[in-house]
């Protein structure tokens, strides 16, 4: 399981994604991973995940992401990521706001003519 993504209150606007740990440049962040099942401990887990899915204390099933990260991804004119790649671009620290260029993204003028 790769927990390096949390949501969190972002200073650019609304919910924004935050890296749990340090990430590499270079390194997948698997931004936009689908939903898959794990049956695990509670020490296997972060505190906010757990808050989520509370049966993991009883060793229940759940599945992971619960959310699809790159939904809540801010734009950035300096991104530290690449949302078509799913790689950092650069060094991202822990606790830092994850973002992209959404101008990377097809048909983005219609969608974000504020970046026009």
């Amino acid at each position: 399981m790769n927990f390096n993504l949390k949501l969190g209150i972002s200073s650019i606007h609304g919910i924004g994604v935050f890296a749990t740990k340090d990430i590499a440049k270079g390194e997948k962040l698997s931004g936009d991973a689908f939903p898959q099942v794990y049956q695990v401990t509670p020490e296997d887990v972060p505190e906010d995940v757990l808050g989520r899915h509370p049966r993991i204390a009883t060793k229940g099933n759940f599945a992971y992401p619960d959310v699809r990260f790159q939904a809540y991804m801010n734009h950035s004119d300096d991104p530290n990521y690449d949302a078509t790649t799913d790689v950092a671009l650069k060094h991202i620290k822990a606790g830092d706001e994850i973002t992209e260029d959404y101008r990377r993204i097809d048909g983005w003028e219609k969608v974000y003519p504020w970046l026009c």
